[in-house]
């Protein structure tokens, strides 16, 4: 059995305690903040359609209204590191179809883009690849052959 002073003394110890802990714990902690969301990354592919190929994507879903397009919805990797986004793709048959809509040959990059098309047909050679055009308002379709 404890004496009454040996309690008192014991409850001295543990009320200093508890003082010490209160202040330690308020000068050593900072107090937790809530989780901040992270501002949304910009992503530098997102690019809106050309009028070409809108035209072409307009043109194609007139022609088959069952079928869905979807426009620069696949990537595939080619050689070393670059990659190949068509302008539009559809299933059609249990295959994928993918189209690139090209401007007139004197164009910008039109030679490379070209270039670009027959590469992935090659690594790719289970997706089927169609070049489209404009020529004198009317619209021109050609396979591109791995």
């Amino acid at each position: 059995m404890i004496s009454n002073q040996q309690f008192q003394e014991m409850e001295a110890r543990v009320a200093r305690g508890r003082k010490k802990g209160l202040q330690s714990s308020q000068d050593a902690a900072p107090a937790i903040l809530p989780a901040v969301p992270s501002p949304k990354r910009i992503r530098q592919g997102e690019k809106p359609p050309t009028k070409l190929e809108a035209d072409w994507r307009a043109h194609m879903e007139a022609k088959y209204p069952h079928i869905k397009f979807r426009a620069q919805a696949i990537r595939f990797r080619l050689a070393n590191g670059a990659w190949y986004k068509p302008d539009l793709m559809a299933w059609l048959d249990s295959r994928i179809v993918c189209w690139e809509t090209k401007g007139p040959k004197q164009a910008k990059n039109v030679a490379r883009g070209i270039l670009t098309i027959k590469v992935a047909a090659t690594t790719w050679p289970e997706v089927l690849f169609i070049l489209a055009w404009r020529e004198s308002g009317a619209w021109y379709q050609q396979e591109v052959l791995p």
